[in-house]
């Protein structure tokens, strides 16, 4: 029970104990249990007897070459911030310096996630790790008013609208922490900076009550230029004919209900393409929803929704956050000395917020019809390579520089995806005839409801 006790007061210490108290010596030798054990292939022989004091270990191991056992691989600069912090001239002192640290521990699981903090703390202050954490803050935001909007969208109330967007900001973290084990070790991480918390629970009761505002707003606005376009009354309804005129009329007004033709369905982006003049039919057919032939100031904010969510300056907004997810998910498995295909994959968990988020509001799971997963997968992989040549030694690459290639190659796969047709690219969806081939049957009347909702799901319709 002794032992026991004294080996818990040192794992929680920080720095080496430096007076020997009978406790402390008792500490000592079970700490050594296991820092003997890791060492005896190195050092070659079996010591007889536990060491009484650190002047009795040997000091001719290497501690690169001993993080290197452990699974935790260093690079020189980071093993240069490890001998500073040990506070020591040599080499040689640094090595008992280093055992003295270790002695804090009391299992070998302890001792390697102490050199792995290194890794970390090695650019904490740098340039590089400060941009890395604004990205970090700017994602959490993002992804927490996304959740908030498909929240409301799913008729939830503030309550639930808050929770979703708390899940979506800081889902996919808490998922990578669980996965990598940092949770356990030291607690989720919005529970030690709570500015993740409070960041995304802001974010989400702002959007929850802000977004429709600007919705209404928005559409009013955009009917009331239709309106002057085609000489109708503001005040009333918008016919066929009047919101076709106002098309001919206004230019701006034209190119931004463009933006309607990707919610199309196949066919009618045939027609669309195949014959422009009827395109403006195609787009009053789209926005009037309840089917009456007139177009009110709510049939308008679909299009407000769309000239923020579909706009290029939202996708370039996600692809920045996403440059920034898949370097911090990638270094949060570096951090915890996974190997580099774990690390890569921690690149892409980071983003599962997402996936709780559409659970929550029963929605469509879109991680496989959105690009994140790969832009993050790709992203992560740059920077896990990098890291990688940095470790062997084969260069030495600023961690602002790894950033910076990761962003090149996330922002590189967004943009093809973003110009790609999606009905000839390796990422298109099985067709909607195999889906339905699949789908079990149920009743008489459900396989023409399934075959439309599998349609609509793969047309956007």
């Amino acid at each position: 029970m002794l032992l026991r006790t004294a080996a818990r007061r040192a794992a929680a210490a920080r720095h080496p104990i430096k007076r020997i108290t009978p406790q402390a010596l008792a500490t000592r030798q079970f700490a050594y249990q296991g820092l003997h054990e890791a060492l005896e292939k190195k050092l070659g022989t079996q010591p007889t007897r536990l060491p009484q004091d650190a002047e009795d270990l040997p000091k001719s191991f290497d501690v690169g070459e001993r993080a290197a056992e452990l699974g935790v691989r260093l690079s020189q600069h980071e093993l240069d911030n490890l001998y500073a912090e040990l506070k020591k001239g040599t080499k040689k002192e640094s090595n008992a310096a280093y055992v003295d640290a270790v002695q804090a521990t009391a299992s070998v699981g302890a001792e390697r996630q102490y050199l792995a903090e290194f890794i970390t703390s090695s650019d904490e202050h740098s340039t590089g790790q400060k941009v890395l954490l604004f990205l970090d803050y700017l994602s959490t935001a993002l992804f927490a008013l996304i959740g908030a909007q498909y929240a409301g969208i799913a008729g939830m109330n503030v309550v639930g609208a808050t929770l979703v967007g708390v899940v979506g900001g800081v889902g996919g973290g808490t998922v990578t922490g669980a996965l990598t084990g940092a949770n356990a070790a030291r607690g989720v991480f919005w529970m030690r900076d709570p500015r993740y918390l409070l960041l995304s629970t802001v974010v989400a009761v702002a959007t929850y009550y802000l977004w429709p505002k600007y919705l209404e707003w928005t559409g009013r606005d955009r009917f009331e230029q239709l309106a002057r376009a085609s000489g109708s009354d503001p005040h009333a309804k918008l016919s066929s004919d009047a919101f076709e005129l106002a098309l001919r009329q206004d230019q701006e007004l034209r190119s931004e209900m463009r933006m309607l033709e990707s919610h199309l369905n196949e066919r009618e982006k045939k027609i669309a393409l195949r014959d422009p003049q009827q395109r403006p039919s195609l787009y009053f057919r789209h926005l009037d929803r309840d089917g009456d032939g007139y177009l009110t100031r709510e049939d308008l904010s679909s299009v407000a929704r769309m000239a923020v969510t579909d706009s290029p300056g939202f996708y370039a907004l996600e692809t920045v956050a996403l440059g920034g997810v898949a370097c911090f998910g990638a270094q949060a498995g570096v951090t915890r000395a996974l190997p580099p295909a774990a690390c890569i994959a921690t690149g892409v968990t980071i983003c599962f917020g997402g996936v709780l988020r559409d659970v929550l509001c029963r929605r469509d799971v879109a991680i496989g019809g959105q690009s994140y997963a790969l832009a993050t997968a790709m992203g992560a992989s740059a920077y896990v390579g990098m890291r990688e040549l940095v470790v062997r030694g084969v260069m030495r690459i600023p961690l602002l520089m790894r950033i910076g290639v990761a962003y090149t190659v996330t922002v590189l796969e967004r943009i093809y995806v973003w110009y790609d047709d999606a009905s000839d690219s390796f990422l298109r969806p099985w067709p909607p005839e195999i889906v339905e081939a699949h789908l079990p049957r149920a009743k008489e009347e459900e396989p023409r409801r399934r075959t439309t909702e599998v349609k609509r799901r793969f047309t956007g319709d």
